[in-house]
């Protein structure tokens, strides 16, 4: 059998050909690089250029449902006109490609009920026969009449999409469409998830959207730790752990309630993990105990090498549950390798029997830059963890330049002076202040 490559002959082509070629079936993606292969293919696709910019710019962002987001860093979005249905913008995309061929970001928002398109369904079926993605899969599992079958379809034909911000009201029906997409979007680098408040989004959406191998980047916020998980990829690949997320490098988990066990999995199936941030909540329905010793413990045996920022608080400052009592948390901090951000509870200075106050000195790890401490309850012991920080900060905390202090009550005068002499600058700031950069979409940290 011949392996030989075909060669086509673009430029033997009539211009008027050519032209169309260019114009309408070179991939948006690939024309920057089309352009480079010859001077006569720069100049012809000239125009087209012009095009492929305009249509960027116009179709970069597709967003559809109209239900707001409540949230302390949202404010209630004005509701939209009733042509955010999905069905709407599914037509609209049926009949003009170019709406997901150039969409970088798609946003799925929930709809509100009572909320009909009043759509000709066959008459879309229609249309994916006449168009370009006739026998892409089968469509008739994405007719079905309602808002989240639609923002299914949509995803799967917005093969480019780089962000992806899925809203709390798509209803769990949507994770069995997207099961058929394989790797066909291997430009998403970035996934959003926004659970409703009281119960929260499931963990099993998350290993969904994780298992994609070209997504670097899961945030989410209201996430709940579900048991549904049984060792199988939600994709259907029968494994050990969570296949296809090893790729991952950040997590950002804002007022979750996720168990220990679920994160000890996930984690484990990631190879090279860079930022966790995990703020903890028992708002959810359901919710599980707050374990940071445990969960700072996971990390330590499978990102240790890889770990450059870490934050593990509680929204409220509560405490840990009573069974997070490893003894050995309080100096695992000394072996990530490459820290240099963390903000996590005080509580993880000490011991968990004797209850022994650690210093900062003989906990820390030698990269750290800035620490943040969460927990008013701690203040007290504040003087036993800043002691000999003076004769030992250069020996062993040489890159420690800031420490934040989130926590109730004045810090004692001696820790001010202290600090100051080795040249690290000490804050203090309210102890609900998660340093989350409230008010933006973003969930990142600002330590």
């Amino acid at each position: 059998m011949d392996c030989q490559p075909t060669h086509f002959d673009l430029l033997g082509l009539p211009i008027e050909l050519q032209l169309r070629i260019i114009e309408r079936e070179v991939d948006p993606e690939d024309l920057e690089n089309l352009i480079l292969c010859s001077k006569s293919i720069f100049e012809l696709s000239r125009q087209a250029r012009i095009n492929h910019r305009e249509r960027r710019r116009q179709y970069s962002l597709l967003e559809v449902g109209n239900a707001p987001l409540h949230n302390r860093q949202f404010e209630e979005l004005d509701l939209p006109s009733l042509d955010t249905h999905a069905f709407f913008t599914l037509r609209q995309v049926l009949e003009n490609n170019f709406m997901v061929d150039y969409c970088k970001i798609l946003k799925l928002r929930g709809l509100h009920s009572g909320d009909d398109p009043g759509e000709d369904f066959a008459e879309l079926e229609t249309l994916v026969e006449k168009g370009p993605y006739r026998g892409l899969i089968d469509w008739s599992r994405y007719f079905e009449g309602d808002h989240d079958s639609a923002c299914s379809a949509l995803f799967v034909l917005a093969r480019n999409i780089e962000i992806l911000e899925n809203g709390a009201d798509i209803v769990d029906g949507f994770e069995l469409h997207l099961q058929p997409i394989g790797n066909t979007h291997r430009h998403l680098r970035e996934v959003r998830l926004y659970g409703d408040e009281f119960t929260g989004e499931k963990m099993s959406k998350v290993y969904l959207f994780a298992s994609i191998p070209s997504v670097r980047k899961i945030q989410g916020r209201n996430i709940a730790g579900d048991s549904v998980y049984d060792g199988r990829s939600p994709l259907g690949t029968n494994s050990v752990g969570c296949p296809g997320i090893g790729a991952l490098e950040e997590i950002y988990f804002e007022r979750s309630a996720i168990d220990g066990p679920t994160f000890e999995k996930f984690l484990s199936a990631i190879k090279a993990l860079r930022i966790f941030y995990y703020v903890h909540t028992t708002n959810l329905e359901d919710r599980d105990a707050f374990e940071p010793r445990r969960l700072v413990d996971d990390l330590r045996r499978y990102a240790s090498h890889s770990l450059e920022c870490l934050t593990v608080v509680d929204d409220r400052g509560r405490e840990a549950a009573d069974s997070d009592v490893n003894p050995r948390t309080h100096r695992s901090l000394q072996e990530f390798r490459v820290l240099k951000q963390a903000a996590i509870e005080s509580s993880l200075f000490v011991d968990g029997y004797g209850g022994e106050v650690s210093r900062l000195v003989d906990v820390l790890p030698p990269t750290l830059e800035t620490l943040v401490l969460h927990d008013p309850a701690v203040l007290d012991g504040l003087k036993a963890m800043f002691k000999d920080l003076v004769q030992l900060k250069e020996e062993r905390l040489p890159n420690l330049r800031s420490i934040v202090i989130r926590g109730e009550g004045p810090v004692p005068k001696d820790i001010e002076r202290d600090c100051c002499r080795v040249g690290i600058d000490l804050k203090v700031s309210d102890w609900w202040d998660t340093g989350d950069g409230g008010g933006s979409d973003s969930l990142e940290p600002s330590y």
